[in-house]
């Protein structure tokens, strides 16, 4: 399977590569931007390559993309519990960043699991809520005439 995507441009990429650098350098490693291309060229090639993991990957990501759309076109959640859910993450999030001994791990699986899942009921929650306001100015307007 061949990989298509457009080379990030240099607007969108120099920052990127700024950060990995600065990163880099912070942790201890000897890296500059030439680095980052270089391991970013490879890693692009592998790709192109039709690498038998990301064709699986790939297929696993459209999957689960296909079962989230079902399962939010026959059961959309309340806005109510959303509310509860995403208090309970909070709850729970912050209780374990505040007691678990490895602080690392604890940041980064909480933002792995914010990123991929909290986010999805976040932007629902969101989206509602902007759906509500316009609702409620397009009544207002209404009533007004």
């Amino acid at each position: 399977m061949a990989h298509s995507e457009p080379a990030p441009t240099d607007d969108t990429r120099a920052p990127t590569v700024d950060e990995l650098v600065s990163l880099g350098n912070r942790i201890g490693l000897a890296i500059d931007s030439n680095g980052i291309e270089e391991l970013l060229t490879e890693y692009l090639e592998d790709l192109s390559t039709g690498d038998p993991f990301y064709g699986t990957h790939l297929q696993k990501v459209n999957n689960r993309k296909q079962v989230s759309a079902a399962a939010v076109q026959t059961n959309p959640l309340s806005t109510e519990d959303i509310r509860k859910v995403l208090n309970a993450w909070d709850t729970v999030s912050s209780y374990v960043c505040k007691y678990h001994p490895d602080e690392t791990v604890t940041r980064r699986v909480n933002g792995m699991y914010e990123t991929n899942v909290i986010s999805h009921f976040r932007a629902i929650l969101k989206r509602r809520q902007k759906q509500s306001k316009i609702d409620h100015f397009f009544k207002k307007i209404n009533q007004g005439k």
